[in-house]
């Protein structure tokens, strides 16, 4: 299964909004702890945009870029596609389900 696939079967079982679904990918990245090639990723879909993107970090390139939500989960989900790890990409989304599915207390 793909990671989109992947991403869009958690996102419509969970509900989540292109807000929700930008804050799940960021902490799945974070998680990742290498930022630097995230901003070089986004920094190259913006050149393919035509604009040199020189921010340093997620939200600086995407609010030059004037990206959306929903632009931005698609470059997310660009980028977590290149990294060939769906399986630990399903597994962090169960988890992150999990936890919002779980009792609070």
């Amino acid at each position: 299964m793909s990671t989109n696939n992947i991403f869009e079967r958690f996102a419509d079982e969970q509900g989540w909004n292109d807000a929700s679904q930008r804050d799940v990918l960021e902490r799945y990245i974070d998680n990742q702890r290498d930022d630097s090639a995230l901003v070089e990723y986004l920094q190259q879909a913006a050149a393919d945009e035509g604009v040199e993107a020189e921010g340093q970090d997620l939200a600086e390139i995407a609010e030059e870029m004037g990206w959306e939500d929903s632009s931005v989960v698609i470059h997310l989900l660009g980028y977590i596609q290149n990294q060939e790890s769906d399986d630990v990409f399903e597994d962090f989304l169960s988890e992150q389900a999990e936890f919002e599915n779980s009792p609070s207390m």
